[in-house]
């Protein structure tokens, strides 16, 4: 079964990578106090992932569970 886990979480990799791979077209970034100018559209896609990842695990950590 961990195998299982193992190559399926391999797959999702490599399609999440080819996703990225193909958005590669500049945007402007405007955020509150600075703005970004000709970046990927992969990295801005890749900071929202890692920051929602972050906050559920952060929140998910430190939520009260019901006994």
């Amino acid at each position: 079964m961990k195998l299982v886990k193992i190559f399926s979480g391999l797959i999702i990799m490599i399609l999440v990578l080819y996703f990225l791979m193909q958005n590669t077209s500049l945007v402007s970034v405007d955020l509150i106090f600075v703005e970004y100018d000709n970046v990927q559209v992969a990295v801005v896609m890749l900071g929202a992932l890692a920051v929602g990842t972050i906050t559920v695990s952060y929140t998910h950590l430190t939520l009260p569970t019901k006994a």
